[in-house]
């Protein structure tokens, strides 16, 4: 796992935030324990072969794809936002890390490094751009299918879009997985380049997709070219934020669509209102609606990797960002 950053343990005690006594600050308040304290860290792959956990969490501290694709950047913080907060939830009998171990994230620091400065108004900057998404690509590609072959169920925090074709190449190996996108966009620009708008149109085309639904899509977001294929593309359908459906209905769609057995779900934080995200919006899903959806979605079938992308914490109040996709996350965990 040559592309991994790994979180060595000995950083463990970093994430332990306990609440002291008020006359002692060396006492503890009460007897709670952290997630820091139990969560398994794998600092190896004979570790990742080792380990029990069903899920292994990792992030892709990266929003090139998303400079790339003209978008505002800041993706790339999500991680670091999600897990201080993440890994100091107590564990009481609703909150548990039994079934998930913590990797660490794909290394990136290099190619973001090359990216500093450009933009994709530039001809020439958006060619090295989209050169070095191809580089990550080949990253997660790598490390996600060694997950996937023991049997393991990669939740990633992005992160751009962009990821989830590598994503789905790693996934799609002996055959096309399906694929639930929870998105106002549909991420299906021309398979020209690389950026975080075409990852869908890419895998599409290297047959890595069977079938593809959308959930929340925004109308006014759609290309003639996207409503073309939503219309006269068997494999893609889609439901709409201002259809007159409710939750239950939406999840039965999808089933009526995708393969319960061999899927993968994506969760793009833009498609809830306001939320601090590559692509804002005032439209959307309320968070606590994402949280039903996702959740119903699980309890179905199981997906082989989940993939939570484009939030961007320098757009929101402290912590909401970390506190969101540390909720999230402990949702699809618990279920």
């Amino acid at each position: 796992m040559n592309y991994v950053k790994f979180i060595d343990k000995s950083a463990q005690k970093q994430f332990v935030n306990h609440r002291s006594q008020i006359a002692s600050f060396k006492e503890r308040e009460d007897a709670s324990v952290v997630y820091a304290e139990k969560i398994t860290f794998l600092n190896s792959y004979a570790d990742l072969v080792r380990c029990q956990e069903k899920y292994v969490l990792l992030g892709i501290p990266e929003d090139i794809g998303v400079r790339a694709n003209f978008g505002r950047v800041g993706a790339s913080e999500a991680w670091d936002s999600f897990l201080p907060i993440f890994l100091s939830t107590q564990i009481n009998k609703y909150r548990s890390v039994d079934n998930i171990a913590l990797l660490g994230t794909i290394k990136t620091e290099d190619q973001m490094d090359v990216c500093e400065g450009l933009y994709s108004y530039h001809p020439d900057d958006r060619l090295i751009l989209s050169k070095c998404v191809q580089e990550i690509d080949k990253r997660v590609e790598q490390v996600i299918s060694q997950i996937v072959q023991l049997g393991k169920i990669p939740i990633v925090i992005g992160g751009g879009h962009n990821n989830a074709y590598p994503l789905l190449k790693a996934t799609a190996v002996d055959h096309a997985i399906d694929v639930v996108n929870i998105d106002a966009h549909t991420d299906l620009r021309p398979a020209i380049g690389r950026h975080s708008g075409n990852g869908f149109s890419h895998a599409l085309k290297d047959g890595a997709i069977g079938r593809y639904h959308a959930i929340g899509l925004q109308p006014g977001a759609l290309t003639t070219q996207m409503q073309e294929l939503i219309d006269h593309d068997l494999r893609i359908s889609a439901d709409f934020i201002t259809d007159r459906i409710d939750i239950t209905q939406r999840v039965e769609q999808v089933f009526d669509k995708i393969k319960l057995e061999h899927f993968a779900l994506e969760i793009d934080m833009d498609v809830v209102k306001d939320f601090p995200s590559s692509a804002q919006s005032p439209v959307g899903f309320s968070f606590q609606e994402l949280i039903d959806i996702v959740t119903e979605i699980v309890k179905k079938g199981q997906p082989r990797y989940i993939h939570i992308c484009e939030a961007a914490p320098v757009y929101g109040y402290k912590n909401q960002v970390g506190k969101a996709l540390s909720y999230l996350v402990n949702t699809l965990i618990n279920i």
